[in-house]
């Protein structure tokens, strides 16, 4: 009957070693926390970080259009320099105007209230050009050369920067590109 005592006490002895205390179960609790808490900061900038990279697609993708479009009028009319002034090349123009082989003048022109691009063929209405997705909150022209000449070819710098129009943390994009005007 001892020996099955002896037995009973080792077999007890054995299961508690085999147990975690307190401590440990504390322990590995909070870093298993502390791992959750990271990867959920994580998860949340990643996932700030997408959405603020597609907004910031949108307005690209639709600044581009735009100022595709502004270059192929460049390059496809000569510009009118008879605004009765000449164009300054070191200050910006907040207008632009082209005019094609049949003589119609078209001015190209910010809306500021209205954050648009828009667009005026001779004294015709006025129409907007740039989309409500985005709000244009500069567009800037540096032409040159200053007045027209027979030896420079004329080139226009378009600047311009855009916005969403409802959002806490607006992302802004800014874009510029120069192009000539192959009539001239």
């Amino acid at each position: 009957m001892s020996t099955n005592m002896f037995l009973q006490a080792t077999s007890y002895k054995l299961q508690a070693k085999h147990g975690f205390t307190l401590v440990e179960i504390l322990i590995s609790a909070s870093i298993f926390v502390l791992v959750v808490t990271m990867g959920f900061a994580m998860y949340t900038s990643i996932t700030r970080l997408e959405q603020t990279t597609l907004r910031s697609q949108k307005i690209y993708t639709e600044s581009r259009v735009w100022m595709d479009f502004l270059a192929s009028e460049v390059q496809a009319r000569e510009l009118y320099y008879d605004t009765g002034l000449p164009y300054p090349s070191a200050t910006p123009e907040d207008e632009l105007y082209l005019v094609d082989a049949d003589g119609n003048i078209t001015r190209y022109f910010l809306d500021v209230p209205a954050f648009a691009l828009k667009r005026q063929v001779g004294a015709g209405a006025i129409e907007t050009l740039s989309s409500p997705q985005i709000l244009v909150t500069q567009l800037d022209f540096y032409i040159t050369p200053m007045t027209k000449t027979a030896i420079a070819i004329p080139t226009v710098t378009i600047v311009w920067k855009a916005e969403e129009p409802s959002a806490n943390n607006p992302v802004v994009l800014p874009l510029q590109t120069t192009v000539a005007s192959r009539n001239y």
